[in-house]
């Protein structure tokens, strides 16, 4: 566990990021509040597309995820 103390910057309350949680230069991020916890997040984007497709594909591996097969009906058009 890494500790670090909240210091002012100007007007509001700031806290450094160790070295081992920093974010990529210029990343948006998403800071939120659950219960008693500070959460910092990246912003979703198009570049985690591949990652968020992967883990569509492991949750569906994972709920046995089956579909049905396709079935042509005649129409009258």
């Amino acid at each position: 566990m890494i500790t670090t103390l909240p210091f002012m910057s100007g007007n509001s309350q700031a806290i450094r990021l160790p070295k081992a949680f920093a974010f990529a230069p210029n990343v948006p991020v998403i800071i939120h509040k659950e219960d008693n916890k500070l959460i910092i997040e990246p912003v979703p984007t198009l570049a985690n597309a591949p990652e968020l497709f992967k883990k569509l594909g492991e949750f569906a591996n994972q709920n046995d995820f089956v579909r049905d097969e396709l079935v042509e009906n005649d129409r009258a058009w």
